[in-house]
């Protein structure tokens, strides 16, 4: 498309009315393909870099997407489309600290948009501030009685708070919105299996793995629905089902998680297991108490499913703990771990470097340095466990806790549960996948233990359901944080978690020997 006769660039105005036009008959690409080439021309306009952006997301390049919506941001710092979609990329991006403050800078300006409330809602949950999510969803639908997306928000949260009668009313309102919000569906399910209505979770499941739904849809679908057939014995069924959840998850994630050139997470950590093992043992480093503003420091980590956050819950009941689970580091290690160069240079980082990092940790930790002056803060984000090199040079004073759990059990729980989608999560959507990543990781465990000048406590999730007052007070004892009659006695029902694996010995054959000895090693029977 060219401007005969004159060298300058066609005005925006030109391919703004291309935009609309291809749009107005549903030919987006036509869009896109106009939106690009005055981009290319260098004619810059807000919606031209948010039509790319749209684009460069689908193809599974969002940090280029984000760039342009950054540059639209820049162009129209008022608009409303462009805010919203802004926000909407950093919480695809796992950064929803920043979409809460675009979110936040939107709805200053359109305090009544209820999409704008229901996104930062979103945003929260990400951020695990389950409370800041409820009131922002409950605020759009305040703003839009019908808001089906937030009423299946809310009916969500009200299953993790496990208020079966809120969460099946907020799904019903949601559902007479919109008869085909998944999310809703899926609170009820929930409430279904909590209350052994098995066969109605069972019926509300099947319609929804259909292709009208998206496969993401219908890989949780799938995930409840297996947990439907497992309450009827139906085991074959109910292992079928996880597998096909799992299958219908990489689908929707391989996009932008398999790449040409990106390392997997089971290839990361042993990468990272070749690197500590040759290299020699760090020496305990010097950790400066002023910026601390918290009286001990402990980090409680494991492989998902291995009981991290039920000893996060356990401490959570101290008086003087101050707990949160926090992906601080994620960021760093994207850095310090992308290969050997970096991995030596995080070995022999200087003060003036750890100090900095220190200062943003706690400046985002959660709470006033006053109130925290007599508290052990603890840390409980399970994925911290790779983490530990950074936290050696941050803080070589620290407590580690590694929660462990019979590793067929911990296998088989990746398999049957739902978890949000990122690269350290992709591959336990297989069960050949999950077996492979608990052997490295365990193996980096064992050598973390050997190499890093950090104090460690490795503590069994099933001797504090069969034991809780014995082994609290050994955790307490080792963290410094006060122990509490409360816990004594777990309220939750875990007993469905030891040895569950027992039920689907024959389906978890293929993978035994590889986790037996690990099962061994943490002192559990082989049958």
């Amino acid at each position: 498309m060219s401007n005969p006769g004159n060298d300058r660039p066609l005005p925006a105005a030109h391919y703004l009315r291309l935009v609309d036009a291809a749009l107005a008959v549903s030919h987006y690409d036509h869009a896109i393909e106009a939106a690009q080439e005055a981009l290319g021309n260098g004619v810059e306009h807000p919606v031209l870099l948010a039509l790319r952006a749209q684009w460069l997301e689908e193809q599974g390049r969002p940090q280029e997407a984000l760039a342009d919506l950054q540059r639209a941001r820049e162009l129209a710092p008022r608009d409303i489309g462009v805010l919203q979609s802004l926000g909407e990329c950093l919480a695809r991006l796992e950064r929803p600290a920043d979409a809460i403050m675009t979110f936040n800078s939107a709805i200053a300006i359109y305090a009544d948009h209820a999409p704008l409330h229901f996104n930062k809602g979103f945003a929260h949950e990400l951020m695990g501030d389950m409370e800041a999510a409820r009131a922002a969803h409950e605020q759009a639908v305040k703003l839009d009685p019908n808001h089906a997306q937030a009423l299946g928000r809310l009916a969500t949260l009200a299953a993790g708070r496990r208020d079966w009668k809120s969460a099946r009313e907020h799904a019903q309102n949601a559902l007479e919105a919109d008869p085909m919000m998944a999310t809703a569906s899926f609170a009820q399910a929930q409430a279904d299996l909590a209350e052994k209505q098995f066969s109605h979770a069972e019926q509300r499941m099947r319609p929804i793995d259909s292709q009208q739904y998206s496969p993401h849809a219908r890989s949780l679908a799938n995930s409840y629905l297996g947990d439907a057939l497992d309450g009827q014995d139906r085991l074959d069924e109910a292992f079928e089902a996880y597998v096909e959840a799992g299958k219908l998850l990489r689908e929707v994630y391989a996009p932008r998680l398999v790449q040409p050139g990106m390392e997997s997470a089971t290839a990361m950590v042993e990468r990272l297991q070749t690197y500590f093992e040759a290299a020699p043992a760090w020496s305990p480093g010097e950790e400066p108490r002023d910026g601390q503003p918290a009286a001990g420091h402990v980090f409680v980590v494991g492989f998902p499913y291995s009981g991290a956050m039920l000893f996060g819950s356990l401490l959570n009941k101290s008086s003087n703990a101050f707990v949160r689970e926090r992906d601080a580091f994620s960021p760093l290690a994207r850095e310090y771990f992308a290969n050997t160069l970096e991995l030596d240079r995080l070995a022999a980082v200087g003060p003036e470097e750890i100090g900095a990092i220190r200062r943003i940790y706690w400046n985002g930790c959660g709470a006033p340095a006053e109130q925290l002056k007599d508290k052990i803060y603890v840390d409980t984000l399970p994925f911290n466990l790779f983490h530990l090199p950074i936290i050696a040079k941050l803080f070589p004073r620290a407590k580690i806790l590694l929660a462990v759990r019979d590793p067929r059990d911990v296998v088989l729980s990746c398999l049957r549960n739902r978890f949000g989608m990122h690269l350290n999560s992709y591959d336990l959507t297989t069960l050949d996948g999950a077996a492979r990543y608990f052997g490295a990781t365990m193996r980096l465990a064992e050598t973390y233990q050997n190499k890093l000048p950090l104090t460690f406590k490795t503590v069994r999730c099933e001797d504090l359901i069969h034991q809780p007052g014995m082994e609290s007070r050994a955790v307490c004892e080792f963290a410094g944080t006060a122990w509490e009659p409360a816990m004594e006695t777990i309220t939750e029902d875990h007993s469905e978690a030891v040895t569950a694996w027992r039920r689907y010995a024959r389906q978890l054959a293929p993978v035994l020997p590889a986790l037996s000895p690990w099962a061994a090693a943490f002192g559990y029977s082989e049958d």
